[in-house]
């Protein structure tokens, strides 16, 4: 062998050698990457660069959309987007730009969206100092709007990225907020639910079911083209469309918010309702909320789900139960003085010539009228009337099972929202007629509106309903239709048209209807008022209910209104309701109500003498008449009478009704009109100035003793919250 071939096989050899220890390097490298995922000779962390996963990207389902009956959107599925910060400086660039912040630039960053985020800019600086790979910004940075988001993107501000999510969306805000309800985003299942109202109750159908599409990514999230692994379709929640009309439910609102300013109410709520059909056309209640905010300070829909004892509108259940069982005339009169409670000699009720252990019926602010027929007693809506139908009329016994048939004290159970049912209290007798008047027994709105629709609707008792109809997205299939149910038949037609003629009284009746200022110009309507107090602690303090229920047109009613609202001052709260009347016309010109034809005798005007005239010695009532009547019958009593304000019609008096009245003794009558002048109270006594100050609210410094001698504001001067008023007494 010579030389040079020995010299070739030992390049050969070497060579070998070479690759056998390159490959053993490479091979251990890839075994120690596998293992470790760590690069020997760079000691880099290969997993940052080479690692590969499938993921699954939710496609939300859109949730169905609730629509008013004239396809105004209600509540709505809207994109909302989540702001995030990368904050790893390992992140590798994405398309020539860093995909992080950098850390020269978190003091800029944070004053930039300080300022887009509406917060300061330690706030964002304490989320961009945190140590972790990304981080978010709390409240500030959730739930941003589309516009939002782009106005963001546009500072081009590296490594913020936004994450795309489902919200709920209320375009009309507050609007039937309790009817409606809101949802929340359940993180788990990445589904929008309903937690209130509506929302909650039709979650099922309004529920969509979510897709997914896979698809491969590298360790920094970014997608890799072409490697789609699944993809399935989204399927939309069923839309709901409801009987809420938006003009009707707007008229509502504004009226329930004029008056609780008005009142300084702390609860009010009412509803409108088509009495022929059950269909609901408005339903509002105060406190409310805006679904999109959640300033949510009330829970309970009051409608139908504060039980209350609703007054005087339960006296037209009383009447309907006493007409209905044949023996009624409404003719016949009674003492509407005092009712003490007692029995005969078979136990039934009778009424006692003097106080009894069983208890005592009185009327509003003690009301002594003398002798009155039933249809007047109702016109005039006393008590005493109540108690003498359930002696003379009906029993009890009677009663209570006509309030029974009108669906009190159960559940309506319509469209499943929530309810309470009330309490029926009718152990003791002293309850048993105070329920027949309104008190004692607690009933919610939505079973007095479905009530009531058998009064208007010839003795047919609609179930009220709110939800029209609700559609599949996909198929356009209607899934649930709502539809007129008829819950019972309480009374006889020919009893519902007597109630609807008397109801027409109310309003009408100069001496006696406690609805007159109910009256609108546009159409002749029927109601009946109430004022019922409210328990607390066990007992009744000065807090009142007060509502009125109103069918229209009279003679032919079609919808029905009630509203009602709980205060602490009882004055003017059937007087001073322009925003009612205001909402009643609205609604009137709204679903093209028109009179159809006159009632019978329903402009006849009392002849009688008012029996307000036949106690000369005691103070009758002039409250909720007007200041031209007060003063034609107080002439007759030959007193001083000072009226206070000019409105037009009487909210408060001294004395009260029942006291005993004299020649030339000082009469006051307060009158609607907020607006007060200075009295020539030259003359007058510390008393006269108490009872001056306790009608008016209006503070009086007083100095001296015996009589006034001496005022610091002239007579007739319009009196304002600025003005200190000063009296000088002497003898």
């Amino acid at each position: 062998m010579n030389r040079n071939m020995i010299r070739k096989n030992y390049t050969i050899v070497v060579i070998g050698i070479i690759f056998l220890l390159v490959g053993a390097l490479v091979v251990t490298n890839v075994f120690f990457v596998m293992a470790y995922g760590i690069h020997i000779r760079s000691n880099t962390d290969i997993t940052k660069f080479s690692s590969i996963s499938v993921t699954t990207e939710t496609i939300y389902a859109r949730r169905g959309y609730i629509f008013d009956c004239n396809g105004n959107i209600i509540a709505q599925d809207s994109v909302s987007y989540n702001m995030v910060a990368i904050l790893d400086q390992d992140r590798p660039s994405y398309k020539g730009h860093p995909a992080y912040v950098p850390i020269e630039n978190k003091e800029e960053y944070a004053k930039i969206l300080a300022q887009a985020l509406g917060t300061t800019k330690a706030v964002i600086m304490s989320y961009l100092e945190r140590d972790a790979y990304q981080t978010e910004f709390g409240n500030y940075g959730r739930n941003l709007s589309s516009a939002k988001k782009e106005e963001i993107e546009k500072l081009e501000l590296y490594g913020i990225e936004f994450i795309e999510q489902n919200s709920r969306n209320y375009p009309l805000g507050s609007f039937a907020a309790h009817l409606i309800g809101y949802t929340k985003f359940n993180e788990e299942d990445k589904i929008v639910e309903g937690e209130l109202g509506l929302e909650a109750a039709l979650n099922d159908y309004l529920l969509g079911k979510n897709g997914h599409s896979k698809y491969s990514q590298d360790a920094y999230g970014y997608a890799l083209l072409g490697t789609e692994v699944e993809h399935v379709a989204a399927i939309n929640g069923n839309d709901v469309h409801l009987t809420i009309d938006k003009q009707c439910q707007e008229a509502l609102e504004i009226a329930i918010s004029e008056m609780v300013k008005k009142f300084n109410a702390s609860k009010m709520w009412g509803g409108i309702m088509e009495v022929e059909t059950g269909k609901m056309l408005a339903w509002g209640c105060y406190p409310t909320f805006d679904p999109n905010k959640k300033d949510i300070t009330n829970y309970l829909d009051l409608g139908s789900q504060y039980p209350y004892e609703p007054g005087s509108t339960m006296k037209t259940f009383t009447y309907a139960a006493a007409i209905d069982s044949g023996n009624y005339n409404g003719s016949d009169t009674f003492n509407s003085g005092t009712y003490y409670i007692g029995f005969d000699t078979d136990g039934k009720l009778k009424r006692s010539s003097k106080s009894t252990i069983h208890g005592t019926i009185v009327n509003y602010q003690r009301a002594n009228l003398g002798k009155v027929s039933f249809d007047q007693a109702y016109y005039r809506s006393l008590n005493t009337g109540i108690a003498t139908l359930l002696e003379k009329v009906i029993s009890p016994t009677i009663l209570e099972s006509y309030l029974d048939a009108f669906g009190f004290f159960k559940k309506v159970n319509t469209d499943g929202i929530y309810e309470e049912s009330g309490t029926k209290n009718m152990n003791v007798i002293v309850d048993k007629i105070a329920t027949g008047y309104g008190q004692a027994s607690s009933v919610t709105t939505l079973q007095l509106m479905q009530a009531y629709s058998a009064i208007f609707n010839q003795g047919q008792m609609m179930k009220p309903y709110f939800v029209d109809y609700i559609e599949n997205t996909h198929t356009n299939q209607i899934v649930y239709q709502g539809k007129p149910e008829v819950v019972g038949n309480p009374i006889k037609a020919s009893t519902a048209e007597t109630i609807v003629k008397m109801m027409r009284k109310v309003v009408t009746d100069p001496y006696y209807g406690t609805a007159r200022s109910y009256a609108i110009p546009e159409i002749k309507i029927v109601a009946k008022t109430g004022t019922g107090e409210v328990a607390t602690g066990g007992s009744y303090g000065n807090e009142v209910i007060i509502s009125a229920m109103i069918g229209m047109p009279a003679d032919n009613p079609k919808v029905m209104v009630y509203i009602a609202y709980q205060a602490k001052s009882q004055s003017g709260m059937h007087l001073d309701i322009a925003p009612i009347k205001r909402m009643l016309s609205k609604v009137v010109k709204l679903l093209h109500l028109t009179n159809t034809g006159p009632l019978e005798d329903e402009d006849t005007v009392t002849t009688e003498i008012d029996p307000l005239v036949q106690f000369e010695n005691t103070m009758p009532s002039v409250i909720n008449h007007r200041i031209d009547y007060a003063v034609d019958i107080l002439k007759k009593y030959k007193v001083k009478l000072v009226v206070l304000g000019d409105g037009a019609s009487v909210i408060n008096q001294y004395p009260i009704v029942g006291e005993a009245v004299h020649q030339g003794q000082k009469v006051f009558v307060l009158s609607s009109s907020a607006k007060i002048r200075m009295p020539d109270m030259v003359g007058w006594s510390y008393k006269d100035i108490t009872i001056f100050s306790t009608l008016t609210g209006i503070k009086v410094k007083i100095e001296g003793n015996g009589y006034v001698n001496e005022q610091n504001i002239a007579a007739d001067t319009n009196l304002n919250d600025s003005m200190e008023i000063v009296v000088k007494l002497g003898n």
